[in-house]
């Protein structure tokens, strides 16, 4: 496996810009799943439970895709024919998934306010009229931003300064787990407490055990052995149980971030009558390609201020001051922006219908 980190100030701005360009244009494929779901119904909790049910099947699909890609690979002899087939398996489900729920929805009744008339700056004018949408719009961009960072950086922090690379399978899974089954939570929770504090409160317990990766390390006494006979310390077994942590409470600010997407867009309706959904969801789906944009380019620039040794020939040694930076990247930075955001969402506020 190859390792390689480009130097970041080259084309960072250039970057930034040409990938918000980008962005506006491909979000026009993750529009409709955003904007539909504000047309399904008029109560906010339903729309919750849209976006919980959302949430299951797409992390089932991080599961299915983690978990049995490299068994359907193995079973198919391995090598090019291995990963022929588990292409066109994989892509046969994704095919069915896809066209089921577009038929599905074929026969689901959709809530028909009208549309915004006027140009496009006409409806760009509206959505700013928002408040409420703008400042969760604000709110989603930071928490983002600092979530791209770490993820630029995940496989550097399990390769130098965990040192056990082979380890990042077991994480993903069960992180991925740990969302799929925290769903049920935050179908209840929001009911009890209200969606903005559910929101606070996920994302203030990720913060949390996210500034813990600070004090990661190597060492620990070996306590079980895998079935591939890998040994598991117990480093090993803090960095597994931060996995359910953050998975669970990652997946429940992401989800109910989006159920309040379709909260503002009801209150636009109300409002004035008409909403155009896609404005509104497209807005949000290009700021959030921003951000996982913006993300790298922050993580490029802290790796080079802390000395990262940049390789296309494997894995090169580090200083002690570039292991500093990456852990930086996936504890405190993002972290950081996650509170920056919640303060951002203390100016969250929904008015009643």
């Amino acid at each position: 496996m190859q390792y390689a980190y480009p130097s970041p100030y080259i084309a960072a701005a250039a970057i930034c810009a040409l990938f918000f360009l980008a962005s506006t244009a491909f979000s026009v494929y993750s529009v409709p799943y955003l904007a539909i779901a504000a047309e399904l119904s008029s109560d906010p909790h339903q729309r919750n439970r849209i976006m919980v049910l959302r949430m299951f099947f797409a992390t089932l699909g991080v599961l299915v895709g983690v978990g049995l890609a490299q068994p359907t690979i193995a079973h198919f002899g391995g090598g090019a024919a291995g990963w022929r087939a588990m292409s066109w398996i994989f892509g046969g489900l994704r095919l069915i998934s896809m066209l089921t729920t577009a038929s599905a929805l074929r026969r689901v009744p959709l809530i028909n306010a009208g549309a915004v008339p006027g140009s496009l700056l006409d409806q760009l004018r509206t959505v700013a009229a928002n408040r409420p949408y703008l400042v969760l719009l604000a709110t989603t961009f930071v928490s983002n931003t600092g979530q791209a960072a770490s993820y630029t950086v995940i496989g550097f922090v399990f390769l130098y300064a965990v040192q056990a690379i082979w380890l990042i399978p077991a994480f993903i899974l069960r992180m991925s787990a740990a969302s799929l089954a925290s769903q049920p939570l935050w179908l209840w929770l929001p009911r009890r407490i209200g969606k903005p504090h559910a929101y606070v409160l996920a994302a203030a317990i990720w913060a949390a055990v996210t500034i813990t990766w600070l004090w990661v390390g190597k060492g620990g006494t070996d306590v079980a052995t895998l079935p591939g006979g890998q040994p598991i310390n117990t480093q090993h077994l803090l960095i597994l149980l931060r996995a359910v942590i953050i998975g669970a409470f990652n997946g429940g600010f992401i989800l109910l971030a989006l159920s309040m997407m379709t909260d503002t867009v009801d209150y636009q309706r109300r409002m004035q009558g008409v909403a155009n959904e896609g404005v509104f969801a497209g807005l949000f789906s290009a700021m959030e390609k921003l951000a996982f944009a913006l993300g790298p380019v922050i993580a490029g620039i802290v790796m080079s201020a802390f000395g990262f040794v940049s390789s296309t020939g494997g894995a090169a040694a580090q200083s002690d001051s570039a292991i500093t930076g990456i852990v930086l990247l996936y504890s405190v930075i993002p972290a950081t922006l996650q509170v920056i955001a919640l303060l951002i969402f203390s100016r969250y506020r929904l008015p009643e219908s």
